[in-house]
């Protein structure tokens, strides 16, 4: 899956789309920084985790008013932003995860990442 900024940082839940949620961003080299939206310039600037564990988020389809849910971001990595598996516990790069994840009102990605499915599948 891929995902477009910026991304709107939510609390989980009923009412994602209405609520912003401040998120602490650790970087490697010790600085913080709080935000409710990350962008590429998050990325730029250096690894980084997110304190207290992840979070939900949603991006706007390009050319649309359509939303696009992200679960459990991470941090990012090498320019790149992770997701946590809730399945394995891995934080990994989001093209480890397939975005075709549930969809009812809105799309939403996939929380497991593309192994851990891929293997629920094969041993079913």
């Amino acid at each position: 899956m891929s995902a477009e900024f910026p991304i709107h940082l939510t609390d989980r839940g009923k009412g994602w789309r209405k609520t912003r949620k401040n998120v602490r961003l650790e970087y490697e080299d010790g600085t913080c920084l709080d935000t409710s939206v990350l962008g590429e310039s998050h990325l730029e600037r250096g690894n980084f985790t997110i304190s207290g564990g992840s979070v939900n988020g949603y991006y706007a389809e390009p050319g649309s008013d359509k939303k696009i849910r992200v679960t459990n971001i991470a941090g990012g990595r090498d320019g790149r932003l992770l997701k946590e598996c809730p399945h394995c516990g891995e934080a990994k790069p989001l093209d480890e995860f397939d975005d075709s994840g549930r969809v009812t009102d809105d799309q939403r990605d996939q929380s497991q990442c593309s192994e851990c499915r891929n293997r629920y599948y094969r041993e079913r």
